[in-house]
């Protein structure tokens, strides 16, 4: 799975392939978060992108007594152009991904390149929403047997659709403005309801318009990934219910690790969010509880990824985190790289933009284990079987400042030295070379 981007926010041109562990790195202010989140608002948004494209051809799905038919040319028409009417349509919907107006984005692209399935593969096969065949030259989608009305039938349809293009099986995001998200969630709420309290005394004769300007206003103020973010905080009681399929196969090695990372256990409640240090599965007399603002910056950082790991992760899922090294002592950002090669040797795809030396290098240590026998691994207490990488799974990538123009280069990866990420080692040579300057200055200074 490729996607390019041009001309969005600073960053120029670049062309990134995903695997099942997707890197980005480069300096501050050259676009990193902006593809990552472009990436997230096209799954994110993928149903809704679907839907406007087959609202485009709603006069070629025909209803017919409890069926819906469409000639065959007229489906392969569409089949074949899906990509490129996808595409015209997502771009209608950068502005409300990454925030701002849409003159911001006028000169964007953004392309993906994903999987079409052969459509010919739906013939004949009786599925959860349609029995779908080929019969006069029509394909025709057959919904006798269920009491569906023509609505329900029509967006069935475009799930069905859907099923033709190879996407992930869901798609979740950690952004950077994380912590805020956790200390002020109820604030945000707060604000919301005065909006809604002050709308409910607006005069009639306003309203509309007064909803409409505040739309526009609050859309343009928070990318996509924030308001999800939100989002996930505020319905955090109910998902906290549920069980991923990591605590269902009671991965203990993973949640050993995830505990290692975040130090403590959240609790979770109607009325907030606290955190208790040093607990595990109980909470005991001599754990000190605190609500989450009171918390320390990384217990803030890495809520969102424990409610993930816990109660939301699911093969096949994509796992988006921006700068996950967040407020992470160095310690803890090699535990939680290591975390990560878990998560992605677990069946979840893992992609991170970063500016963490630590992580790159962890991860190219995981990388180098794959090369240890199962007898040698055992002497190395560190480590397990589920930590080591392959190199093939890993995609890198770093973002090159040239004169004026923001660009991204593939990293060099293999399984004998792990990553050549030349964005750290840059700086860290001329660090050392100044160090040693510093420190011939004071020899002869002491001479």
């Amino acid at each position: 799975m490729k996607f390019m981007v041009e001309n969005l926010g600073l960053l120029d041109k670049a062309e990134f392939e995903i695997g099942d562990l997707t890197i980005i790195c480069g300096e501050n202010n050259s676009g990193k978060t902006y593809a990552v989140y472009a990436f997230y608002g096209f799954w994110r948004l993928f149903f809704e992108t679907l839907n406007d494209v087959i609202a485009k051809h709603n006069d070629s799905f025909i209803q017919k007594d409890k069926s819906i038919v469409i000639k065959k040319k007229q489906f392969i028409r569409i089949y074949n152009n899906l990509k490129i009417e996808i595409k015209e349509c997502y771009k209608g919907d950068l502005a409300r991904v990454l925030g701002g107006s849409v003159d911001n984005y006028k000169d964007a692209e953004f392309e993906l390149d994903f999987k079409l399935l052969d459509f010919k593969n739906i013939f004949n096969q009786q599925n959860l929403l349609f029995n779908t065949y080929e019969k006069d030259e029509n394909i025709i989608f057959d919904y006798s047997d269920k009491e569906y009305s023509a609505v329900m039938a029509n967006k069935y349809l475009i799930l069905f659709l859907s099923q033709l293009i190879d996407k992930p099986r869901n798609i979740e995001i950690i952004s950077v403005e994380r912590t805020g998200v956790d200390m002020f969630y109820n604030e945000l709420n707060l604000n919301k309801n005065s909006l809604l309290a002050g709308l409910a005394q607006a005069d009639e004769k306003t309203l509309f318009r007064d909803i409409n300007n505040y739309m526009k206003k609050t859309m343009s103020l928070y990318p996509l990934p924030i308001i999800d973010n939100i989002e996930t905080i505020n319905l955090r009681e109910n998902i906290s219910i549920d069980k991923s399929f990591i605590l269902k196969e009671q991965n203990d090695e993973i949640l050993e690790l995830l505990w290692q990372v975040v130090g403590g256990k959240y609790i979770i409640s109607e009325s907030g969010i606290q955190f208790a240090q040093g607990a595990k599965k109980k909470i005991t007399a001599n754990c000190k509880v605190v609500d989450i603002q009171q918390a320390s910056s990384s217990v803030k950082s890495l809520f969102l990824l424990d409610l993930y790991i816990r109660s939301k992760a699911q093969k096949g899922d994509i796992l988006i985190i921006d700068e996950p090294e967040l407020n992470l002592h160095p310690k803890n950002q090699i535990l939680l790289a290591r975390l990560l090669v878990m998560l992605v040797n677990a069946g979840i795809k893992i992609f991170i933009s970063t500016h963490s030396d630590y992580i790159i290098r962890e991860f190219s240590s995981c990388i180098c284990l794959k090369n240890v026998s199962d007898e040698n691994l055992k002497n190395l207490k560190e480590y397990a079987k589920q930590m080591q990488l392959d190199a093939n799974k890993l995609k890198a990538y770093q973002t090159i400042k040239n004169k004026d123009k923001i660009t991204a280069k593939s990293v060099k990866i293999t399984q004998e030295d792990g990553i050549f990420m030349d964005t750290f080692n840059e700086v860290i040579n001329e660090q050392n070379r100044i160090q040693d300057k510093i420190y011939e200055q004071i020899l002869k200074s002491q001479s």
